[in-house]
């Protein structure tokens, strides 16, 4: 299971710097035991707790808990910024058909459309059985 660092912020903005497998569920843990309500800021699996909790020793309160500097919150904004630009990559990276893939899975479709309505022609004078295909391409067409 991936372990997660996870940065909460309370009700005075203090930030709790913490690790968990289920950060969502960690949050709902917490605010059981948390007057002020809870934000999730940020859930990341690139730096460890243990590294947060030393690139922000000078800001530690207590237990997990660090004030809300402008290095830490800008730490955050910066990660949550490279999370959102690293997803659209993603989804920028994902293989778009080609229009001859597109033309070719097309004319397939309309293929096996086709076929599958020949299957019930008996035998037709050959003019008839052409006149079916071009029946058939066309509505074939006319549905797209």
């Amino acid at each position: 299971m991936t372990e997660y660092t996870y940065f909460i912020q309370d009700g005075l903005g203090n930030i709790k710097i913490g690790k968990s497998n289920n950060p969502e569920k960690r949050l709902k843990v917490l605010q059981y035991s948390n007057s002020s309500k809870l934000i999730l800021l940020l859930t990341i699996n690139d730096i460890s707790e243990w590294d947060s909790h030393i690139k922000f020793t000078k800001y530690y309160i207590r237990g997990e808990w660090f004030k809300p500097a402008k290095e830490l919150l800008e730490f955050i904004e910066r990660k949550k910024i490279q999370l959102k630009e690293q997803k659209q990559t993603k989804e920028e990276n994902v293989e778009k058909p080609t229009t001859e893939e597109v033309f070719n899975t097309t004319t397939i479709q309309i293929t096996k459309n086709i076929k599958e309505k020949l299957k019930n022609i008996q035998e037709y004078p050959r003019e008839t059985y052409n006149s079916i295909i071009l029946r058939l391409i066309k509505e074939s067409e006319n549905r797209e």
